[in-house]
């Protein structure tokens, strides 16, 4: 149940959902999960027998576990209508949230083969995914469109700017998995290894020495120099230089 009650929290600190929202989402699914999420939004921290007992159910039965799966697909839905207008949050990542609702909704329509829409947020997610280096979405969205051009509308030369970015894409994303696997490296051996400071600190040079002569010019990629830096940062840290961390989060900042 833990599932549950953390989807409940985040509709209702993030999302700001009140009683009319909660009703209106009981008025939309199943009678047994309607009561499920009432008995759990009135409750903290219930076990599946007990809210099982409460919705006179049997926990071990397929049912139960049906109406708590369907429950969970239901609270997991209202996660892509995300407000992107809230304070706080900045342009990059407004940005980042509207291109993976988009990114899932262009899934949706290229399941159910709705062409014209598809391909209408795929022309704009694509330069939005280009501008903030959103590796991964730009990479389906060229993938969907070197489809489209290819077998709906055909047109090869587009259908090849389009291959040859995805390829440009594969390669910034290998760059983006490589920092961050040094980086949880890092991370990983420091919390394994408090008292070897000295060690930890030379393993981080060793990676820092590996990737940097790549920034900044060459991987367009947010997300690599973002892990870049927290691994920089972490590597000076780890033996009390905090003038070189500073230095390097403020460059990261920059």
């Amino acid at each position: 149940m833990k599932e549950l009650y953390q989807l409940i929290y985040i509709l209702r600190t993030v999302m700001k959902y009140n009683e009319e929202d909660w009703v209106y989402i009981c008025n939309k699914i199943g009678q047994k999960e309607s009561e499920m999420l009432k008995v759990v939004l009135g409750t903290s921290q219930l076990d599946d027998q007990k809210i099982a007992s409460l919705i006179n159910v049997d926990s071990d039965s397929s049912k139960y576990r049906r109406y708590k799966r369907e429950l969970k697909r239901s609270l997991y839905n209202q996660l892509l209508f995300f407000p992107l207008g809230d304070a706080g949050q900045t342009s990059f990542q407004k940005n980042y949230y509207s291109s993976n609702q988009q990114a899932a909704l262009l899934g949706v329509l290229k399941g159910l083969t709705y062409n014209s829409l598809s391909k209408s947020i795929a022309d704009n997610l694509i330069i939005k995914a280009r501008k903030y280096f959103f590796n991964e979405i730009r990479l389906e969205t060229c993938r969907y469109l070197i489809k489209y051009y290819t077998v709906i509308d055909i047109d090869i030369k587009k259908a090849t700017e389009y291959y040859i970015e995805s390829q440009k894409c594969l390669v910034l994303i290998a760059r983006e998995n490589e920092i961050n696997w040094k980086l949880n490296l890092l991370t990983a051996a420091r919390v394994k290894a408090k008292n070897n400071a000295k060690t930890l600190h030379q393993m981080g040079l060793e990676y820092i020495k590996e990737t940097e002569c790549l920034l900044p010019e060459m991987v367009e990629s947010f997300k690599y120099h973002g892990d870049f830096y927290r691994m920089a940062y972490l590597t000076y840290e780890i033996i009390g230089d905090y003038k070189m961390a500073l230095s390097y989060a403020q460059s990261g900042y920059e």
